[in-house]
């Protein structure tokens, strides 16, 4: 089933402005578009509609960081440290996590997520190859593998090369040639028509 963006509704969500737990609004969001299929594309493109105020601002600052952790689930600065990183304009302003901050939990929290990294990694690449596979898995639906036998007749894109060019008018294709010997899959040898 194909998705058109154009004819999506968003459904109605509550508006996230950076007050409160942001993996509350974040998990919303996730738990009504997975109702919805929509792909990850349309999870990253209508994600900011959902925010306003500073957590708006925010999106807009970091949004590559974003559709990274739409992909695999986490941020490549988590990937990286083993933490999340907190924007500068995130420091100034008071949110529930600098409000109830303890710096020896804040360190003990910090060693685990250490130890736990490299676990974090494998999930997050896991995640990546699934995204792929499943990306290849479309993409390849459209595709209709032709083999050719020895002595089938076959015409032959013509390359574009700047000192032969006969401008748009000139042929696409050329032959016919006679496929000579497959020397591995999808790649023959070709004998021109002069022989």
């Amino acid at each position: 089933m194909e998705f058109s963006f154009e004819k999506f509704k968003m459904p109605h969500l509550e508006t996230y402005s950076g007050e409160g737990d942001p993996s509350e609004h974040v998990k919303n969001y996730f738990d009504i578009m997975s109702m919805l299929q929509v792909s990850e594309a349309v999870l990253y493109r209508c994600f900011p509609i959902t925010l306003k105020g500073s957590a708006k601002l925010w999106c807009k600052c970091s949004g590559e960081e974003i559709h990274q952790q739409f992909s695999t689930g986490e941020t490549p600065f988590r990937l990286t440290y083993g933490a999340e990183a907190v924007m500068p304009i995130e420091v100034g302003m008071p949110t529930i996590w600098l409000q109830h901050f303890n710096k020896d939990l804040n360190s003990l929290g910090l060693r685990v997520s250490l130890d736990l990294l490299e676990e974090t990694r494998e999930k997050a690449l896991r995640t990546q190859v699934i995204n792929q596979q499943r990306i290849a898995q479309h993409y390849n639906k459209k595709i209709r593998p032709r083999r050719f036998m020895a002595g089938d007749l076959i015409l032959r894109k013509v390359t574009f090369d700047k000192d032969t060019w006969q401008g748009k008018l000139a042929p696409n294709w050329e032959g016919p040639y006679t496929v000579t010997v497959e020397l591995r899959a999808g790649t023959y040898r070709l004998r021109g028509p002069d022989g």
